[in-house]
């Protein structure tokens, strides 16, 4: 038979389990004639899967060591399988050796597994170890090397960290300081030494070193007001001021000031004016230096003052008091000198009164000058002296001037009071041609200020009697000590007691007032004055006195002369 057809079947039995991936096939090829006849081939094929899935694409690194900050994840696999098409990649994740006090260390051990339907199993594993390799890292800038003056110090900065595997609580920056160079004296220049140091659990470090170079460049500073220069009188110079000070690195009780005053320009003949320059100085203990200069020019520019009391006066003439010795003072030179002193009287010789005007000049030793003026307002008057006298006709010429007492001025004026006689240019006259009687002269003349008259009564008579006592037999007192030791203790006109003769005496003062008269003289007078001058019965002071002693009838002329007084 040409037309031939094989028929084929095939019968798969054994897949109904849940993976229908081992089963038996059985093929059967069969061909019949057209008689009939019948011839048949069969074919089992057993199927089976052997063949486990494989992994997709590329695997990690079986073996990787890793930071523990950066370990990878664990990536997903994909697998494919020959049979199955639902395959599943498991994986898991084993951590081992992390049970020390850091756990930062350790192993993960990772796995991924697949397994097909028929149980074929394809596993891959991965070790990866993970490490702290990495030091803690310091959050804050760090502070930088620096050099600064000893005030100026930074504080130490705080300091934290972080890190790749460790908590920053569990983190302690650890911070010493240290300080070198300071074995000197002063210590104020030196080295301070900071370290910030922090390690993880795993012992890795990191630290930072800040290197402060201290340095002392600032000078002491003098506190309060500085004294300024000043120009200043001799009398007012300021005390020197008591300066403190303060330093940036010098305590201040370790600072001593050093004070020095000098005086120059007083060399020249002007000692009170000069300058003083006054200078603080303070250093401290690293050598920094301060100071201070004042300079006090000193002048002398006030002229002395009177220390004395000196004021205008009022008084009679016969009491001007003598120049008084004056003290003076200067408010810088020890010495005052008495330039100059003048004395002016208007007095004109007359009974009106007049002013003394005394003046003062002194000067310092600066040249600085100053006029002290005393005006005395005097009271003139007069202080009359009355002589009587007698003369006989052939006595010859009577020399009036022979009345003027001792210490009266010879330049004075006669005049005729009574009597009519005249009188030649030199004041004599000769009696010899006039009537019997008395004539009154009066002599006046200027006494240290005041006025002294003598008014001389003459009795002009016939009676002309030598007598046997002459003028050298006249003995006077010229010393009146009336202490009581029985010596020159009376005022004595003796000599001519056998005589017969009155004593008239008359006492004056260096003015020219009369202080003691008596017409019958007794030798009794001791220096207690009459009450005339200077009220009654007192005792005159020690002096010089003068006297006129007249001895009535004698022919002899009136006795004239000084007599000292003294009361001690």
């Amino acid at each position: 038979d040409s037309n031939l057809v094989v028929i084929k079947s095939e019968v798969i039995s054994g897949d109904q389990d849940e993976c229908g991936v081992e089963y038996l096939i059985t093929r059967k090829w069969s061909v019949s004639d057209c008689a009939g006849n019948t011839t048949e081939y069969i074919q089992l094929v057993t199927v089976q899967d052997t063949a486990a899935p494989e992994f997709e694409g590329d695997l990690p690194a079986q073996e990787i060591v890793a930071s523990c900050d950066d370990v990878p994840t664990m990536v997903d696999l994909t697998a494919t399988d020959n049979c199955d098409s639902n395959i599943e990649v498991i994986k898991s994740e084993v951590i081992s050796g992390d049970q020390d006090e850091c756990g930062v260390e350790y192993l993960i051990t990772r796995k991924w597994s697949v397994s097909d339907c028929a149980g074929n199993r394809t596993e891959y594993i991965q070790l990866v170890t993970v490490q702290d390799t990495v030091a803690p890292v310091f959050v804050e800038d760090l502070p930088e090397n620096v050099t600064v003056n000893c005030d100026d110090i930074p504080e130490a900065v705080v300091l934290t960290a972080t890190d790749n595997c460790s908590a920053s609580t569990d983190l302690v920056v650890n911070y010493t300081e240290e300080f070198t160079g300071q074995d000197d004296d002063c210590a104020t220049v030196y080295t301070i030494t900071r370290t910030w140091e922090v390690s993880d659990c795993a012992g890795n470090n990191v630290s930072h070193t800040q290197t402060i170079n201290v340095e002392d460049n600032a000078a002491p500073e003098l506190v309060g007001d500085l004294p300024a220069n000043v120009t200043v009188s001799c009398d007012s110079i300021p005390d020197a001021a008591v300066l403190t000070a303060t330093d940036n690195c010098t305590s201040s009780g370790d600072l001593v000031v050093n004070y020095t005053e000098e005086l120059s320009g007083q060399d020249e003949g002007c000692a009170s004016e000069y300058t003083i320059t006054r200078t603080w100085e303070v250093s401290d203990c690293a050598g920094n230096s301060v100071s201070h200069t004042q300079t006090i020019t000193v002048e002398d520019n006030e002229a002395p003052e009177l220390v004395s009391s000196l004021e205008d006066i009022n008084v009679e003439c016969d009491s001007v008091p003598e120049v008084p010795t004056l003290e003076f003072v200067d408010n810088c030179s020890e010495n005052v000198t008495q330039t100059n002193f003048e004395e002016e009287s208007t007095f004109d010789g007359t009974d009106s009164d007049y002013q003394i005007i005394r003046t003062w000049t002194v000067s310092d030793d600066c040249g600085n000058t100053a006029d002290f003026v005393q005006t005395i307002n005097v009271t003139v008057k007069t202080s009359v002296t009355t002589i009587a006298d007698s003369k006989c006709t052939d006595d010859g010429t009577i020399d009036l001037n022979d009345y003027i007492t001792d210490g009266l001025s010879t330049e004075g004026t006669w005049e005729v009071t009574t009597g009519d006689v005249s009188l030649s240019s030199d004041a004599t006259f000769d009696p010899l041609d006039l009537t019997l009687g008395d004539y009154v002269f009066t002599y006046t003349v200027s006494n240290e200020g005041c006025l002294s008259s003598i008014a001389v009564t003459i009795n002009i008579h016939d009676d002309c009697i030598v007598l046997p006592c002459g003028q050298e037999d006249v003995r006077i007192s010229k010393a009146v000590t009336p202490n009581g030791d029985s010596w020159n203790e009376f005022f004595e006109v003796t000599g001519v007691e056998s005589c017969g003769f009155i004593t008239n005496v008359k006492i004056f003062n260096r003015w020219g007032a009369r202080v003691y008269e008596s017409d019958n003289y007794a030798n009794n007078w001791n220096g207690v004055s009459e009450g005339t001058t200077f009220g009654s019965a007192k005792r005159l002071p020690a002096g010089t006195y003068y006297y006129i002693v007249v001895l009535e009838n004698s022919g002899l002329k009136p006795f004239t002369g000084a007599i000292y007084l003294g009361t001690k």
